[in-house]
Parts: structure tokens; sequence; C-alpha cells
């Protein structure tokens, strides 16, 4: 539609070796009208930093006319969005958020920034999936979905960016892997 968003594995086409290394991300987006925003996982607008390859490829990315929670996109936990939903998103961001203190204080992680992405599309694409400091979900254009339901799925993609899998989790900055 209006925008794009995508995991930078999917879209990114980057040096094998070398890494970490200088990268320089601006966004170009004079073709798509006044309003138009680029953000990432990263953070939001243009970004210059030592990056690892895995902070790239693991980084969500979306522009266009992106709405945000704060509605400024700055802070230490935002929520990005291209298309309105009919349910509660904004509702749920805010008590994700105050979950994802509470997790975060838990793993010893309190400094840490955390983005959460939302797609639209026509069909189902209800589930999500973890990325770094961030996460992506979808929903389908025109459903209402469940408080329940929708803050179930929320806490689960949160907690993966501190549980990676089975018997293995990230404390602080640090992973460690236990037999379980």
């Amino acid at each position: 539609g209006q925008g794009f968003h995508a995991s930078g594995s999917i879209f990114l086409a980057l040096p094998t070796e070398g890494w970490p290394r200088q990268v320089d991300l601006d966004w170009n987006l004079s073709t798509m009208g006044e309003g138009h925003r680029g953000v990432s996982s990263l953070g939001q607008g243009s970004l210059s930093g030592r990056y690892d390859r895995g902070d790239l490829t693991g980084s969500f990315f979306m522009a266009g006319p992106v709405i945000s929670q704060p509605e400024s996109g700055e802070g230490p936990f935002v929520g990005y969005w291209l298309t309105p939903p009919v349910f509660d998103l904004q509702g749920a961001l805010s008590k994700i958020e105050a979950a994802y203190a509470e997790i975060s204080s838990f793993f010893g992680d309190e400094t840490a920034p955390f983005k959460v992405f939302m797609r639209t599309t026509e069909r189902f694409a209800g589930g999500g999936t973890g990325g770094r400091s961030s996460f992506i979900f979808g929903t389908v254009a025109g459903e209402v979905r469940e408080d329940e339901e929708l803050l179930g799925l929320l806490v689960h993609e949160t907690l993966h960016n501190w549980l990676n899998g089975l018997g293995e989790a990230k404390i602080g900055r640090a992973s460690c892997r236990e037999r379980v």
C-alpha cells in the first residue's frame, strides 16, 4: 500500500565478512511525500554506527506514513504501524510496555530499548517473530482481536527478547544455556 515493512534478513544485501563495521543508514523517502518516515529496530530516521551483521539482519524496517506510540517515535519502548487496526492497539502497547519493564527488571536488562512493529495483511498473519530488541506481529485488515488473545501474543513475543529457545535465556547482555 502506502509503505513497506521487512526484516533486514529479507531485503538487505550485506557482505559476509568484515563485521562489525561502520554502517550508515539513510532513508530516501522523497517519492513518498510529506509525513513519511523510516524506522527500524535500531531507531528512527538515519543512523550511523558500528554494527554486527546480525544487528542488521535481525532488525525490522518500516517506512511510509508510520504511526507510532509515543507519537514522536522516540523513547525506550516504541510501537510502530502503518494501518490503524480496529482493535485497541494503543491500549495493548501500554500494557506490554509495563510488562516489558517488569520482565527487563527480572532479567537485569533495564536499559535496553525495545520496538514493536505491527503489519496488516489481507489474510492470516496473526503470529509474530522476534528480532533485535524488537518483534513484529501481524493482523488481518478489519479483524477484531480479543484483548486476552492479543496480549498473550504480545507477551509471548516480548519474552523472546530474553528466552531464545528451550533452556536458553539471555541474562543482561550475556547468554547462558542450561539443561532443562
